[in-house]
């Protein structure tokens, strides 16, 4: 077995909120309970500690999408990328 560790950003619900989103590099999906935004991909990562750096950067990757942004420059090689893995 390999590990893997993903992380997620889970927002305040939003139930009027009926899509589902996913770019190559980011989702976003409703639940009853939160928003889900992800994501990230690392393997041979054992750690199941959060990264709130991680986290903010997925965050701030979702919310470029949905302004019409580019992918940040910093985030273009970035290995943890979920990148339809």
């Amino acid at each position: 077995m390999i590990p893997k560790k993903g992380q997620l950003v889970l927002l305040p619900a939003q139930p009027a909120l009926q899509w589902l989103y996913s770019a190559g590099e980011t989702y976003v999906f409703p639940r009853a309970d939160h928003v889900v935004v992800g994501g990230s991909y690392e393997v041979n990562v054992n750690d199941e500690t959060p990264d709130p750096k991680r986290c903010e950067d997925i965050r701030r990757m979702a919310e470029d999408a949905f302004a019409g942004r580019p992918l940040a420059p910093e985030y273009r090689n970035a290995s943890w990328l979920m990148r339809n893995k």
